[in-house]
């Protein structure tokens, strides 16, 4: 699963038909409020063999709930 989710991330942010801005991923966060949080690509750095860098830290790919572009979901909860 880890492979699909970083497949899918970089076929978007790489691809030229895509914006990486309009990809916002939804994690579990043991800090956030219902345990859920969210990043804009525009927030994303790098995205690592085992993880997603952003400005704020490092989020794992097991982490991953949700991916969705231009509001839609690619990725499913």
């Amino acid at each position: 699963m880890q492979s699909d989710i970083r497949k899918w991330l970089n076929r978007i942010r790489w691809h030229e038909a895509y914006d990486f801005d309009r990809v916002r991923v939804w994690y579990v966060n043991r800090g956030s409020p219902g345990a859920r949080a969210c990043v804009w690509g525009s927030d994303i750095i790098d995205l690592e063999s085992h993880f997603v860098l952003t400005k704020q830290g490092a989020i794992p790919y097991h982490r991953i709930l949700r991916i969705q572009y231009a509001g839609r979901t690619i990725f499913p909860d």
